[in-house]
């Protein structure tokens, strides 16, 4: 497909197009990113179209022609971040883009439009992997049962925030204008502040996690001074404690690649680390079973799999009934 002839509605009709702005697949994701490298001159309209797609997935009022051409120029002076007059004038060239918006409509009404949301929301489901592209060209990989959250009125010339709940790995672009642009993570109990570098946050329950694994990141907490971290760093931070230990990364970011891997974790942990990452609950049928030692690389794309392996592996009695598993000795 020749996309670099494609214009805003061509890509916002294009459902390879649409696949990647919405579901986030490798397949999608993977080519996209090449295009953009080779297209960058191509990005502003890339943007225009990814907007159009995440903001107005809705149904089709009954407009007349003159409505829909009414609505869709305030659609185009809306996604305009840089507040200038859209470039589309011709009422040919309008309709087209009506047309375009009208084919990814859903089910929350027209006027949605007129009042288009703060933010735009990205949540998966249990064992879900997503990625996302964010305006600013930063990737995100959202891990499974996890949420994340970003102003609808991005603006590259201003420091980039995100919201995270869950756990994300995230590829930061380095932005400069008179000076670096910061990039900040907000989770609920600190805030990561970075230029441009890769790391992964876990936000869940029990403790935040921050891991990184290239450049450098502050993180800003509330109750003690800033921590700087160095790649390969881990830290782990609760009401009750702070911790800084050294780490492999790879063992920390392996979910991206759908593994886990583990290294002497204790089954406690692994529990946990199925708990967060499937929306489920994880019962040991004894104490003792908290502390087996699991070591390897275990499948972590499909629940089913991953507890068939543990069974094997590990010489346990795995039961699953509805949303509760429970792990017992043979």
């Amino acid at each position: 497909m020749n996309y670099s002839q494609y214009g805003v509605e061509d890509l916002v009709q294009d459902e390879f197009f649409r696949r990647w702005v919405t579901v986030g697949d490798a397949e999608a994701c993977a080519y996209w990113e090449n295009w953009m490298k080779f297209h960058p001159k191509r990005a502003n309209m890339v943007e225009e179209a990814r907007l159009i797609v995440l903001r107005y997935d809705f149904k089709k009022d009954q407009l007349n022609e003159v409505e829909l051409y009414e609505l869709t120029e305030k659609v185009l002076n809306a996604i305009n971040t840089e507040g200038k007059q859209a470039r589309w004038h011709s009422r040919s060239n309008v309709r087209s883009v009506a047309a375009a918006i009208v084919l990814i409509i859903s089910a929350a009404g027209v006027y949605f439009l007129l009042n288009y949301p703060d933010t735009v929301t990205l949540t998966t489901n249990g064992g879900q992997i997503k990625e996302i592209l964010l305006p600013d060209s930063t990737w995100i990989t959202l891990n499974g049962n996890s949420h994340l959250e970003y102003r609808a009125d991005w603006s590259l010339h201003e420091d980039r925030e995100v919201w995270l709940e869950g756990e994300a790995f995230f590829r930061v672009n380095r932005l400069t204008s008179q000076q670096p642009l910061k990039f900040v993570v907000h989770t609920q109990s600190l805030d990561i502040e970075v230029l441009g570098t890769t790391f992964n946050v876990n936000t869940r329950p029990k403790a935040t996690k921050v891991m990184l694994t290239e450049g450098k990141v502050k993180l800003k907490l509330p109750v003690r001074e800033h921590l700087y971290l160095q790649p390969g760093d881990l830290v782990t931070y609760s009401e009750k404690e702070i911790t800084t230990k050294r780490v492999n990364p790879d063992s920390y970011t392996a979910w991206k690649e759908k593994q886990l891997k583990l290294d002497n974790s204790p089954l406690a942990e692994v529990a946990q680390i199925i708990e967060d990452t499937y929306a489920v609950e994880v019962h040991l049928a004894s104490k003792d079973l908290s502390k087996i030692a699991v070591s390897g690389t275990l499948p972590s794309d499909n629940l089913d799999i991953l507890l068939q392996a543990m069974t094997v592996s590990l010489d346990l009695r795995i039961r699953q009934e509805g949303q509760v598993i429970t792990i017992q000795r043979r």
